[in-house]
């Protein structure tokens, strides 16, 4: 046993969230006295684990080492782009190749594999350790209305170009004035039926990641960049549900989504590699 297990990710709040089932099945399997998830992102990042306890990262989390043992102190870094030989082509960090990389670690500390397959690990958070109540509230006054998800945030791991959103938001909402759209980034003159999330979540403290992956379970279309917010919006529920969709505006099919296989779920899943305003919108469109 050891003493303390830590988890480390010195990078995004998107690569948190694909590590979580990873993290919580090592947890089952590996016994230590206590367990922490060392990050720079907000603390309330895996509040639905309340065993696992945040710390800062400190020097001894190196960023390329696979683990650091010391003494006692197992450091195990979940972070994928550590090795080029788990990131797919144009940056695409997927479910699959976390698996394997995972199973590489445990193997190089003679520690039990991953049960299962890849795709028993896809993120599924408990909505319940959230403050969901302002979100179910949103639902029940949107009732029998089009819901779409716009994660129209910055991208900051390279995997998609920022082209600016805000006029394509306001082209698709004023054509669409019967489908509600929900933004994770505010813009001005929004058109009335377009919300942005935080006057939906109401978060206290502005952090409202985990809050998203619990709306865009109510959402019938999901766009985005696979930026960190993008991410959340895909646990497990939403990747079951055949009745959604994901478009992802991204360099490569291949970053465009957390899961590779096309096949794997019943979300139908859609790819594009368009940037200029009235081609975006098309995409979008086309679609709804």
């Amino acid at each position: 046993m050891y003493d303390n297990l830590v988890f480390y990710n010195h990078f995004g709040a998107g690569d948190l969230f694909e590590s979580r089932e990873f993290v919580k099945e090592v947890m089952r399997t590996v016994p230590a006295k206590e367990y922490y998830y060392s990050h720079q992102k907000n603390t309330r990042m895996f509040e639905d684990i309340p065993e696992l306890k945040y710390i800062p990262l400190d020097n001894r989390m190196n960023v390329t080492r696979s683990c650091v043992t010391m003494s006692n102190d197992l450091f195990f870094n979940t972070w994928i782009g550590r090795d080029s030989n788990y990131v797919l082509p144009k940056i695409g960090c997927v479910v699959e190749k976390n698996f394997q990389m995972f199973n590489d670690t445990l193997r190089e500390l003679s520690l039990p594999q991953l049960k299962g397959s890849a795709y028993d690990y896809i993120p599924n958070p408990d909505p319940l350790a959230f403050n969901i109540k302002p979100i179910d509230e949103f639902v029940t006054r949107t009732q029998g209305a089009k819901r779409v998800l716009i994660c129209n945030g910055m991208v900051y791991s390279l995997q998609a170009e920022n082209f600016p959103f805000t006029g394509i938001i306001r082209a698709v909402a004023e054509k669409h004035p019967d489908i509600i759209f929900v933004i994770t980034e505010d813009i001005s003159d929004k058109p009335n039926n377009v919300y942005e999330v935080d006057s939906i979540v109401k978060s206290v403290d502005g952090f409202n990641l985990n809050e998203i992956s619990y709306l865009a379970q109510f959402c019938d279309v999901i766009v985005g960049r696979k930026s960190g917010p993008a991410v959340f919006a895909h646990p497990l529920n939403v990747w079951k549900d055949g009745n959604k969709k994901s478009l992802s505006f991204t360099y490569g099919k291949e970053a465009s989504h957390f899961v590779h296989s096309w096949d794997a779920f019943p979300l139908k899943k859609y790819w594009s590699p368009q940037t200029s305003e009235s081609a975006v919108v098309n995409e979008i469109e086309r679609i709804l």
